[in-house]
């Protein structure tokens, strides 16, 4: 099967039209590790690998791997025991950390971004809001970012604290003639030498679908195993869960029954 942005989203992006690179390395495969790479390299991921972890740079050594226990491989946890992977279709979520990357590519070493803004990485937090229910006449996703720091492909750049609201957008009507719709972003903190502080184009894929209503990448989701993180960043608790992967999106269901997010 093709890997696409359409598996996920109805309409925009078909290709990327940009080489993978084969991970090296145990760390390369930490941070990043794809469903595609057994049919491009004969790389099968382990249930550790791909859960990342923060990263202000292109190269490896710009990135420090969360600690990851194998709990279990997909041979070892039978299917009625598993966590099945879902979103609900209206959500608010925080966003308590992560890093993120200007100039965003499945593999740093294609920019689709020019230089010296190609590169730029920030460590972030902020807040999601998610409206794509079946069938409704408006899907909306809107993300609020706040950057704490900001990196130039491993190198500080200080004094810049920059907050980003983007705003996707996609009625009914387009997602059946395979419009994407607009995407609003603002940017605030910026210099003003760095371009796209208030922009409104065409989104470049549709919201995502995230009930596999018409686009059933959701619905097609690998096991990857189960995994124990003895201190999940940012929040510092230890954590099990169910891993889930489709090309370069992965999933992480907790599989404690205890918790009001379990199996939403």
């Amino acid at each position: 099967e093709k890997v696409t942005c359409q598996a996920c989203h109805v309409a925009g992006v078909d290709d990327l039209h940009l080489p993978e690179e084969k991970p090296a390395t145990d760390k390369a495969k930490a941070r990043r590790c794809y469903t595609n790479y057994k049919e491009l390299f004969n790389v099968t991921c382990g249930p550790c690998d791909g859960v990342a972890g923060p990263y202000w740079g292109d190269s490896d050594d710009f990135f420090k791997p969360t600690d990851c226990l194998v709990v279990g491989t997909p041979e070892e946890i039978p299917e009625n025991e598993r966590i099945p992977p879902k979103l609900p279709p209206q959500f608010t979520v925080d966003v308590v950390g992560g890093s993120d990357r200007f100039g965003r590519t499945t593999n740093p070493i294609n920019d689709t971004l020019p230089g010296p803004i190609a590169k730029i990485y920030g460590q972030i937090h902020g807040k999601w809001y998610m409206d794509a229910k079946p069938g409704a006449d408006l899907w909306l996703l809107r993300h609020d970012t706040v950057y704490g720091s900001v990196t130039e492909d491993g190198t500080s750049i200080p004094f810049i604290s920059p907050s980003l609201t983007e705003i996707h957008a996609q009625t009914a009507k387009q997602r059946t003639e395979n419009v994407t719709g607009p995407m609003v972003s603002l940017i605030h903190g910026m210099p003003d030498w760095i371009p796209g502080g208030c922009t409104c184009i065409q989104d470049p894929v549709g919201v995502p679908d995230i009930t596999a209503t018409l686009a059933t990448g959701m619905a097609n989701m690998q096991y990857m195993g189960r995994i124990k993180l003895p201190e999940l960043e940012y929040l510092k608790v230890p954590i099990e869960l169910d891993h889930w992967a489709n090309w370069f999106f992965h999933i992480f269901m907790d599989t404690n029954s205890s918790v009001p997010h379990f199996r939403q």
